[in-house]
């Protein structure tokens, strides 16, 4: 018993900085997956595995999708950015073996591992936020959007942050304990500050929606009429304040452009326009390459060169990828691969209830928003947060089994 309460220790230790590695990135992410990693293999000699008839066969999903990437590897013109991808791409493999076939007696319970996240959360958007403040003491300017965060980059640390927001509202509306439900709520509150700070167009639209569907749910109960008009006001309320911010009306401006950005006009264009001229190059060689994809390590290659071809000089200059996940895929593996990404997304919707199912609803559409404007699973960032969550939340989704 002694042992087994100094590996459960261990475990949560390793939790812990797993969580702290998503918002501080670099060699401090690399060691903590490592680490991760090593403690969850070593539980497996410890006390066993879970038989195979108790793994959740969705998580079989993500490994056939690290499949489709290994046999692309193949069809690549560019074997060593492709073996490259596969290694970033290594999540898909490992994190769902690792975490489906883990006993329950090897890692900490659920209410655990959710305010182990939460605390790292906290103390992460504490530790941006004064310093952040420090920074405009000294200079005279708040840091914001990439000046915010220094480690990674704001489109996956605003993801991050709203899915943790979501995490304290299930702890708070699932724990009793007042203590616990404060630090829930102040973790919430310094998060969405965070997430104003990053000033990511992305995060603003899922609070947004995520605000009209909790307003809806509180009040379409009593008065319908009410809840129409509240959720009216919150949208025009929301939409004027972004409209006052800079990186809202660029976004404002590339869409009224887009007819001249995507006829590659040398107009100035922001991130928005940026990813207009992605997803133009990118539909236009996905229909060039539908069926087989262009192999997963040409796909960046391929789009520098139809930049060049459309006339998109900053795009082809910054050499960027598709911005777009589902794009991404696309290019890569062909329809095969969108499909399986699309199965892979929204299958746990369909089968998958159990008691974590509102974290799961909620996870699944922070990210399927997001894939919408960023390739997340071209880095590390992007990956091992999701296939964490991913694996996690499906594997502990039990509908029997009262977890908190």
């Amino acid at each position: 018993m002694a042992n087994l309460m100094k590996f459960q220790n261990l475990k949560a230790l390793s939790y812990a900085l797993l969580f702290l590695g998503f918002y501080f990135g670099g060699r401090f992410a690399i060691n903590g997956i490592a680490f991760f990693v090593l403690v969850a293999i070593s539980g497996f000699f410890v006390n066993g595995a879970l038989p195979y008839r108790h793994f959740n066969k969705l998580l079989l999903i993500p490994v056939f999708f690290y499949l489709l990437y290994f046999l692309s590897v193949f069809h690549s013109g560019n074997p060593k950015a492709a073996w490259f991808d596969m290694q970033v791409k290594f999540s898909f493999l490992i994190l769902p073996m690792i975490i489906g076939f883990e006993k329950p007696a090897n890692k900490p319970t659920v209410k655990s591992v959710l305010l182990l996240f939460s605390a790292a959360s906290l103390v992460s958007a504490a530790f941006l936020l004064i310093r952040a403040f420090v920074l405009f003491y000294k200079n005279g300017i708040l840091p914001e959007y990439r000046l915010f965060s220094p480690f990674v980059h704001v489109s996956y640390i605003s993801a991050y942050f709203t899915f943790n927001i979501i995490v304290n509202i299930f702890l708070f509306n699932n724990l009793k304990s007042n203590k616990i439900r404060l630090a829930s709520f102040l973790s919430s509150l310094l998060s969405l500050f965070s997430i104003i700070f990053c000033d990511s167009k992305t995060a603003f639209i899922i609070i947004l929606l995520i605000s009209i569907y909790f307003v809806f749910k509180l009040l379409s109960k009593h008065d319908k009429l009410t809840a129409a008009l509240a959720i009216t006001t919150l949208f025009l309320a929301s939409l004027l304040a972004l409209s006052h911010t800079s990186r809202f009306k660029a976004l404002l401006s590339s869409l009224y452009n887009y007819n001249r950005i995507i006829n590659g006009e040398n107009i100035y264009v922001e991130s928005s326009g940026e990813r207009i001229m992605s997803w133009s190059a990118a539909l236009r060689l996905i229909k060039e390459n539908f069926w087989t994809g262009l192999g997963n390590g040409d796909t960046k290659e391929a789009l520098t060169e139809k930049y060049n071809e459309l006339g998109y000089n900053k795009a082809a200059e910054l050499r960027l990828n598709a911005h777009n996940q589902y794009l991404e895929t696309f290019l890569a593996l062909g329809i095969s691969g969108f499909l399986v990404l699309s199965v892979l997304l929204f299958a746990p919707l369909f089968f998958s209830h159990g008691n974590l199912d509102f974290l799961l609803r909620f996870f699944i559409f922070i990210f399927a928003v997001n894939f919408l404007f960023e390739s997340m699973f071209n880095t590390q960032a992007g990956m091992i947060f999701f296939m964490f969550f991913y694996s996690f939340l499906i594997s502990k989704n039990l509908p029997d089994n009262e977890i908190l």
